[in-house]
Formats: structure tokens, sequence, C-alpha cells
């Protein structure tokens, strides 16, 4: 009966684990306006792009428009996700790890640019974690655009579901052992 027990929990520990997939990477970051009409003006935000973006080869980079998978950003009273922004680059150092980024309201393949007659910004990340941020308000004229710099880094870490059924599964596993030998 023991082994049949233990059978059955090896084979559910095999199915609640499944096979590796592509998993979400998380990085949060602020910013500040040190020019412009927004001068002083503070925003934080994240976005999260898919391990499957980071090349095979490191260190290296990706130049792509739609690597963002998530992005939650508000500047100037408007928000942007990751269908209203897009990458331009991400780049990884030689263990994987982000080092350099770009993204922004107007980006494509390796570079992005503000439209004078919309809002809109960019971020240009460094292997620092330093930001170089600039925006423009649509309707200001010339005024309208400004820069500013900030941060960024990975934000914490949120346990999968998976792990969380693995988790259970042994202190059940735990419990019901100890529950056997008090009987």
């Amino acid at each position: 009966m023991k082994a049949r027990i233990l059978g059955l929990l090896a084979a559910g520990l095999l199915g609640v684990a499944g096979p590796a997939a592509a998993a979400p990477i998380t990085y949060a970051f602020s910013v500040i306006a040190v020019s412009g009409p927004l001068n002083g003006t503070t925003a934080s935000g994240n976005f999260t792009f898919d391990s499957s973006s980071i090349p095979g080869t490191l260190p290296g980079s990706i130049t792509a428009t739609g690597l963002l998978t998530d992005l939650n950003f508000t500047w100037d009273g408007i928000a942007y996700t990751s269908a209203t922004a897009n990458t331009g680059a991400l780049g990884f150092d030689s263990t994987g790890a982000l080092n350099f980024m770009l993204f922004g309201s107007d980006c494509s393949a390796s570079s992005c640019k503000l439209e004078s007659a919309a809002d809109g910004f960019y971020i240009n990340g460094d292997s620092l974690g330093l930001i170089s941020f600039s925006y423009n308000r649509a309707g200001v004229e010339f005024a309208g655009l400004g820069s500013g710099d900030g941060r960024y880094g990975p934000a914490a870490a949120v346990p999968e579901p998976a792990t969380l059924a693995l988790l259970g599964v042994g202190l059940a596993g735990i419990g019901f052992a100890r529950r056997r030998r008090l009987s």
C-alpha cells in the first residue's frame, strides 16, 4: 500500500511540474523628468518580456518590436501598455540577465523616436541600470520636449503556480507521513 501511495505521489509531482516553458521576466523602473514642461515629475512602472527573447549566443541582443509581453506605465496621465508601446531592443549579458533596453511609444527595431504632434516617451536603459528618458507633450510646441533619468532592475520574484503546487504536495506528504508514524 505504501509503495502505491508513493507511486501516485511521484506521478502527481511529474504531472504538476510539467515540461519547462519560457518564463516571464519582469523589471521595474522609475523615471524623473529633469527638463521640459514636466520637470520634476516622477513615475514608475514595470515591463515584462518572455525568456524566449534571450538570444542563444550570449552576450547578445535582439532588436525587434513586440518583445514586451506586459507594460504598466503612466506618464502625464496617459497609461501605456504593451499594446500602445513597444520595444526597439533588449540586450543581455553573458549570464542572460538584461543589461540594456530600449522601448517607448514609437519604436521600430533598434530605434525609438518622438513625434512632435503626439504625446509619447522612450526609455533607454544601460548596463548599470541607469535610464535616459525622453518625452513629448503634444500641443506644447517645441517646449513639449523634455528629458529625464531614472533606474531599472529586476522586480521581486513571485512564485509560479506549479512551484506552489509542488510545495503543497510536499507539505501534505510530510503531514501524511507524520500522521502515520503517530498512529
